[in-house]
């Protein structure tokens, strides 16, 4: 007789409501807040809390699992990073043979050059996915948030910094400041105004040339290629 002490779960924003994981367990497993649980799903409850919801409940293993992976797949929680079906709450020990496989894969992976670069291409392109970069945005922002409150110590107070870097750092800093496609650049970009032919160092004195004071006009005119003050202006490349 199969044991049937299994459920599925989803969980859900506490102030929207927002579905956003679906698991499958035993007991305690849908309110464990750190076993298993991925960054992504962290960074969500961290943010808006959240509440539990059981799917179905008195199932074996094996039902929780298939109807886990179906729930997945008809809602795509952005917390889930897996299709599920996989064991999840209730742990998967690998054999020694699938152990030495996984470390012989690792072993080739480092081998050779192309192996390596064939491996960085790999890395890159998962850090590019949409997913992957708003997981990292999420933990930045909780990043910042904390250290705003107080509640994790500042790294940077009581950092020693060496004359090197501070040379290094007067070196990056010297020329005239300017606005640029509102980010503030250490080094001003070089502006030609086509009309004239005249070229300014910076946006700022480009601005200036005209009677204009606010040089994010001009930076947003030079972005979407529309004339400032009658004048077209242009980014000169290094």
């Amino acid at each position: 007789m199969e044991i049937r002490i299994y459920y599925v779960y989803k969980h859900l924003t506490a102030d929207t409501g927002e579905l956003f994981y679906i698991g499958k367990g035993k007991y305690k497993r849908a309110y464990d807040t750190s076993c298993g649980r991925n960054r992504k799903w962290k960074n969500i409850v961290n943010k808006h809390g959240f509440v539990v919801e059981f799917i179905k409940e008195n199932l074996t293993e094996e039902e929780a699992l298939n109807l886990e992976k179906e729930e997945i797949a008809t809602h795509h929680p952005r917390a889930n990073l897996s299709t599920g079906g996989r064991g999840g709450a209730t742990g998967y020990k690998h054999t020694e043979e699938s152990l030495k496989r996984r470390s012989a894969t690792q072993s080739r992976l480092k081998s050779t050059p192309e192996a390596r670069l064939k491996n960085s291409i790999r890395q890159k392109e998962v850090q590019n996915r949409p997913e992957v970069k708003e997981a990292a945005r999420l933990g930045k922002a909780l990043f910042w948030e904390k250290l705003a409150k107080g509640e994790i110590p500042n790294p940077w107070i009581g950092r020693i910094i060496t004359q090197e870097t501070r040379k290094k750092l007067s070196e990056r800093f010297k020329g005239e400041k300017a606005y640029y496609y509102r980010k503030i650049t250490p080094i001003a970009k070089s502006v030609t105004n086509l009309n004239t032919g005249e070229t300014f160092p910076s946006i700022t004195a480009a601005a200036k040339s005209l009677g204009g004071k606010n040089h994010r006009s001009l930076s947003r005119c030079i972005r979407t290629n529309i004339p400032y003050k009658k004048n077209r202006f242009v980014i000169n490349k290094k």
